[in-house]
Protein backbone atom coordinates (compact mmCIF):
# COMPACT_ATOMS: atom_id res chain seq x y z
CA UNK A 1 0.00 0.00 0.00
CA UNK A 2 1.24 3.35 -0.72
CA UNK A 3 1.16 6.36 1.30
CA UNK A 4 -2.22 7.75 -0.67
CA UNK A 5 -3.81 4.10 0.01
CA UNK A 6 -3.18 4.16 3.86
CA UNK A 7 -4.56 7.33 4.26
CA UNK A 8 -7.54 7.06 2.21
CA UNK A 9 -8.34 3.95 4.40
CA UNK A 10 -7.75 6.05 7.77
CA UNK A 11 -10.04 8.50 6.06
CA UNK A 12 -12.40 6.15 5.42
CA UNK A 13 -12.58 4.70 8.79
CA UNK A 14 -13.54 7.94 9.96
CA UNK A 15 -16.38 8.10 7.42
CA UNK A 16 -14.62 11.53 5.89
CA UNK A 17 -13.65 11.69 2.35
CA UNK A 18 -10.01 12.95 1.00
CA UNK A 19 -11.46 16.19 0.17
CA UNK A 20 -12.91 16.89 3.99
CA UNK A 21 -8.86 15.68 5.46
CA UNK A 22 -7.67 18.06 3.13
CA UNK A 23 -10.22 20.78 4.02
CA UNK A 24 -9.22 20.11 7.59
CA UNK A 25 -5.99 20.06 7.81
CA UNK A 26 -6.00 23.49 5.76
CA UNK A 27 -4.44 21.65 2.53
CA UNK A 28 -4.34 22.58 -0.73
CA UNK A 29 -7.42 20.93 -2.63
CA UNK A 30 -5.80 17.53 -4.29
CA UNK A 31 -2.63 17.70 -2.67
CA UNK A 32 -3.23 14.65 -1.03
CA UNK A 33 -4.66 12.58 -4.40
CA UNK A 34 -0.90 13.30 -5.93
CA UNK A 35 0.37 11.57 -3.21
CA UNK A 36 -0.30 8.37 -5.71
CA UNK A 37 2.71 9.80 -8.05
CA UNK A 38 4.47 11.62 -5.96
CA UNK A 39 5.74 11.39 -2.16
CA UNK A 40 4.17 13.71 0.27
CA UNK A 41 6.36 16.57 2.60
CA UNK A 42 7.69 15.83 5.98
CA UNK A 43 5.20 18.42 7.09
CA UNK A 44 2.00 16.66 5.24
CA UNK A 45 3.45 13.53 6.67
CA UNK A 46 3.29 14.47 10.18
CA UNK A 47 -0.08 16.94 9.99
CA UNK A 48 -1.50 13.31 8.85
CA UNK A 49 -0.01 11.73 11.07
CA UNK A 50 -1.26 13.87 14.18
CA UNK A 51 -4.44 13.96 12.92
CA UNK A 52 -5.20 9.92 12.96
CA UNK A 53 -2.50 9.22 16.34
CA UNK A 54 -0.32 7.32 13.82
CA UNK A 55 3.36 7.29 13.11
CA UNK A 56 4.61 8.66 10.30
CA UNK A 57 6.36 5.64 9.39
CA UNK A 58 3.05 3.64 9.39
CA UNK A 59 1.91 6.37 6.79
CA UNK A 60 5.03 5.57 4.63
CA UNK A 61 4.47 1.40 4.80
CA UNK A 62 7.32 0.91 7.12
CA UNK A 63 5.60 -0.74 10.04
CA UNK A 64 5.34 -4.31 9.98
CA UNK A 65 2.08 -4.49 12.54
CA UNK A 66 -0.81 -2.30 10.94
CA UNK A 67 -3.16 -0.25 12.22
CA UNK A 68 -5.96 -1.82 14.41
CA UNK A 69 -8.59 0.51 13.43
CA UNK A 70 -10.02 0.12 16.60
CA UNK A 71 -10.36 3.90 16.96
CA UNK A 72 -13.53 3.28 14.27
CA UNK A 73 -15.31 0.35 16.43
CA UNK A 74 -14.67 2.75 19.02
CA UNK A 75 -16.89 5.49 17.25
CA UNK A 76 -19.41 3.32 15.76
CA UNK A 77 -20.24 2.23 18.99
CA UNK A 78 -21.83 5.61 19.82
CA UNK A 79 -23.39 5.51 17.11
CA UNK A 80 -25.93 3.00 18.55
CA UNK A 81 -26.62 2.83 22.12
CA UNK A 82 -27.62 -0.51 22.52
CA UNK A 83 -24.46 -1.67 20.98
CA UNK A 84 -22.82 -0.01 23.48
CA UNK A 85 -24.99 -1.05 26.30
CA UNK A 86 -24.31 -4.48 25.07
CA UNK A 87 -20.57 -4.42 25.78
CA UNK A 88 -18.97 -6.14 29.29
CA UNK A 89 -17.90 -3.51 31.41
CA UNK A 90 -14.25 -3.86 30.77
CA UNK A 91 -15.02 -3.33 26.84
CA UNK A 92 -17.19 -0.22 27.51
CA UNK A 93 -14.28 1.24 30.07
CA UNK A 94 -11.97 0.88 27.06
CA UNK A 95 -14.07 2.38 24.91
CA UNK A 96 -14.15 5.47 26.98
CA UNK A 97 -10.40 5.63 28.11
CA UNK A 98 -10.03 5.71 23.94
CA UNK A 99 -12.59 8.76 24.21
CA UNK A 100 -10.73 10.21 27.06
CA UNK A 101 -7.31 9.60 24.85
CA UNK A 102 -8.91 11.38 21.81
CA UNK A 103 -10.26 14.36 24.15
CA UNK A 104 -6.84 15.30 25.24
CA UNK A 105 -5.81 14.86 21.97
CA UNK A 106 -8.14 17.57 20.42
CA UNK A 107 -7.71 19.79 23.67
CA UNK A 108 -3.98 20.02 23.12
CA UNK A 109 -4.21 20.39 19.26
CA UNK A 110 -6.80 23.17 20.31
CA UNK A 111 -4.74 24.87 22.39
CA UNK A 112 -1.74 24.47 20.84
CA UNK A 113 -3.36 26.33 17.47
CA UNK A 114 -4.58 29.16 20.05
CA UNK A 115 -0.89 29.71 21.05
CA UNK A 116 0.22 29.92 17.52
CA UNK A 117 -2.64 32.92 16.60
Amino acid sequence: MNTYQVVKKLANNRSMTIAELERKLDLSNGQIRRWQKANPNSEHLRLIADYFDVSVDYLLGREKEEYSGEQEDDVQMFRDKDAFDSLSPEEQEKVLETLREQADFLIYKYQKSKEDK
